[in-house]
């Protein structure tokens, strides 16, 4: 009576980037300016995306979860796009 639907699974395909991590690289568009450069700290693979040390800087207001701890002002290094960057040759 009802047909038994077998979904297809996708083959995972391996992205390879130009660069790693711990590779020293340049910001060449965006919002952090042209002059950057940084280390990158981690690699996100599935968005395409890089976390670059001291680049994309943002603050982030925490409130206090108990009773007696007080509010912080914490900066995290946000990721940018892959193709914003360019790799510094040592």
């Amino acid at each position: 009576m009802y047909k038994k639907v077998v979904k297809k699974q996708k083959a995972k395909q391996r992205s390879s980037f130009f660069v790693k991590k711990d590779d020293l690289v340049e910001v060449i568009s965006g919002q952090q300016g042209q002059t950057t450069t940084g280390k990158i700290s981690k690699v996100l693979a599935r968005k395409n995306q890089v976390i670059v040390e001291g680049v994309n800087l943002r603050t982030k207001h925490v409130k206090p979860m108990k009773e007696g701890d007080t509010g912080q002002i914490v900066r995290r290094e946000l990721p940018i796009h892959i193709s914003n960057i360019k790799r510094i040759v040592e």
